[in-house]
């Protein structure tokens, strides 16, 4: 949870009246920050200039650009393992402790994709 209050001027698209925060304490542009001053530029229509709208429009999308490429990285970096441990155990392999294969639990039917 970001402390809105407690960032500083320079934060916020409008310093002087502390209006839009899109940066987080640490100066990152941060996707909810830009999200919730979306939904507060857009509930109030008219109200501010085109060149704020267009900026934070801008960081907006690189925002959401950057969150798709690093949620496409971590899908990457996911070993890929045939089996229920991908630790490189007898159960990874499909190998029952009795050295039999194991049955295969992860059939065709229970592929669905996971959320996060």
């Amino acid at each position: 949870e970001i402390d809105v209050a407690g960032l500083s001027a320079s934060r916020f698209l409008l310093r002087e009246t502390r209006l839009l925060p899109y940066r987080d304490a640490e100066g990152h542009v941060n996707l909810h920050l830009c999200r919730q001053s979306w939904a507060q530029l857009g509930a109030s229509a008219g109200s501010y200039t085109t060149s704020v709208e267009e900026k934070l429009g801008r960081w907006l999308r690189h925002a959401e650009r950057w969150w798709a490429r690093s949620q496409q990285l971590l899908t990457l970096a996911r070993p890929v393992c045939d089996g229920v441990a991908c630790d490189g155990s007898p159960a990874a392999a499909g190998v029952a402790a009795n050295g039999e294969d194991s049955e295969d639990v992860d059939s065709e039917e229970d592929d669905k994709p996971l959320s996060l």
